[in-house]
């Protein structure tokens, strides 16, 4: 009879594991297809909020990439966590940084419990937005307390990202949130040598303006200035004279 029992308990048991499985599976493929009503439905079956697939990606990970804001909130409501991170590193956080997806950042923030984790190359949320020039997921993250100083893999900081990518907007509010304009990542560069290195006269003038140091600057990086700042007062003196010779002709045809 014991014996009996016991082998029932073990069929409930089994069956229930492949039911809970199915509800897991059946949650993972809704949240790639931002299917909030099947999303619903799994939950109320019990489907496990932080199910996995096979590269560590969450259900509020899927959500999240694609922006997927009611799904990402019913997720949340179901005790997701946003602190689980892919086989790549990536949070939720990451992922709707670096797409822009302001709503989501905005659910996710309040319950990621480290702003700055870091994917495998050392990106942070922070840092994705900056390359993708997400400018309002980077003011939303400085705004929680994002550590804008934090280092990736070749210790680059935002800020140099920014600059690297010419995303003077970006600069712009990293410099005014009191980023290290002084860093250097792990080929002695500074902002303004990645500026001066890409020819960026925008970056450069912004990071001179804020007072960055010009102790790494070499004489080629102020020579190849020189020659930008000449090429482009040469251009001006050109377009200037234009305009000149534009309104000379239609004075004269006036008069005519």
């Amino acid at each position: 009879m014991k014996n009996f029992i016991a082998v029932g308990d073990y069929l409930i048991r089994s069956f229930n594991q492949k039911s809970q499985k199915s509800w897991n599976l059946k949650l993972l493929d809704a949240s790639k297809k931002n299917d909030l009503q099947t999303i619903k439905k799994t939950l109320k079956n019990h489907a496990y909020p932080n199910t996995r697939d096979q590269c560590n990606n969450t259900p509020l990970l899927h959500a999240a990439y694609s922006g997927a804001i009611n799904c990402v909130n019913e997720l949340i409501s179901a005790g997701a966590s946003a602190n689980i991170q892919n086989t790549s590193g990536y949070t939720a956080l990451i992922w709707a940084a670096e797409k822009g997806h302001t709503n989501c950042v905005k659910s996710l923030i309040p319950i990621s419990h480290n702003l700055d984790l870091q994917n495998h190359d050392g990106s942070t949320a922070l840092m994705r937005a900056t390359l993708r020039g997400q400018y309002k997921c980077i003011e939303m993250l400085i705004n929680a307390g994002a550590d804008i100083n934090v280092t990736n893999n070749q210790g680059n900081t935002a800020l140099m990202i920014a600059t690297d990518l010419g995303q003077i907007d970006c600069l712009d509010l990293l410099i005014n949130s009191q980023a290290n304009i002084d860093a250097l990542n792990h080929k002695k560069q500074s902002a303004i040598t990645i500026a001066a290195d890409k020819g960026d006269m925008k970056c450069f003038r912004q990071l001179l303006h804020a007072n960055a140091s010009r102790e790494h600057l070499t004489s080629k990086h102020r020579q190849a200035f020189k020659n930008i700042l000449d090429k482009f007062l040469s251009e001006k003196q050109q377009q200037h004279s234009e305009q000149i010779k534009t309104k000379h002709r239609a004075l004269r045809k006036f008069r005519k």
